[in-house]
Parts: C-alpha cells; sequence; structure tokens
C-alpha cells in the first residue's frame, strides 16, 4: 500500500482532503470513509468545474476530526508531514 502524505511544512493542514489523503491522515480506509459520507458523518465538498458533469469529492477535514475525536475516550493527534531534506 502506497502512502500518501500531506506536506505540513507550512504549519497547517488543508480544510479539506482528497479520501485518498484522508484514509493516510486518520488511518480510517477509504471504504469506511465512504460510509461515513453515505451516513451523513462527514462533509464532503463536491468540487466542479462550471461546465463539467463530474467532479472531484473533497472531505472536510475538521469534520472528519470531529467524528474520530467523538468515538474515543482520549483524544490524541497524529499528524504525518513529509520531511525536506536540506543540504
Amino acid at each position: 500500500m502506497q502512502t500518501h502524505l500531506i506536506d505540513c511544512s507550512s504549519g497547517t493542514l488543508p480544510k479539506a482532503l482528497t479520501f485518498q489523503n484522508a484514509s493516510a491522515y486518520s488511518g480510517v480506509s477509504q471504504g469506511t470513509l465512504r460510509n461515513y459520507e453515505k451516513a451523513k458523518l462527514i462533509r464532503v465538498f463536491n468540487v466542479i468545474i462550471p461546465g463539467q458533469t463530474r467532479g472531484r469529492k473533497l472531505i472536510d477535514r475538521q469534520s472528519l476530526d470531529d467524528l474520530l475525536e467523538g468515538n474515543v475516550g482520549t483524544i490524541t493527534t497524529a499528524v504525518i508531514c513529509q520531511t525536506k531534506n536540506v543540504a
């Protein structure tokens, strides 16, 4: 399985994540994330370019954090950051 890292070198996390990035970020499978979407447990944006019929679905990171934090006794936040080698 390939892990897709979120570049947080700027110190901030993105507002919205692809399903792939949300899975890597949270440790929750993409299938489970899609189940959360169907159950309306997380907010999902459908970003469509004007004139197009299909778009890209992005998960609202805060709604994912809220759902996960509400389902555990002790909250632990883990952030995966991409590191850059500086010569």
